[in-house]
């Protein structure tokens, strides 16, 4: 199970810490896929946020689920952060949404 006690996430919310997250492809175009090292064993939220805190994308990981394709086409180009977890069990990383056409 995928534990997000032990992740800790700068006041900030630029650095980028903890498991060995996969996103792919970044930058990303019209959809993205984020792949965690384990399945989680609880549901586990998951959003898609800009750099301004206006959140593109809500969903979550249901309990043994480990990875999620999200629709990036609505999402206006830049500069995102995908928050996975809640609360202290916080997990960001950053993926840049382009969209080549």
């Amino acid at each position: 199970a995928l534990d997000f006690a032990q992740t800790l996430v700068s006041v900030t919310g630029l650095e980028e810490t903890g498991p060995a997250i996969s996103l792919y492809p970044n930058p990303a175009d019209r959809e993205l896929t984020i792949e965690l090292p384990a399945p989680v064993s609880k549901t586990t939220a998951v959003q898609l946020v800009d750099q301004l805190g206006r959140v593109a994308f809500i969903g979550s990981f249901a309990p043994g689920e480990g990875k999620k394709t999200i629709d990036t086409s609505p999402a206006a180009g830049g500069l995102y952060f995908v928050q996975i977890g809640s609360g202290k069990e916080v997990v960001r990383k950053k993926v840049l949404v382009v969209h080549r056409e």
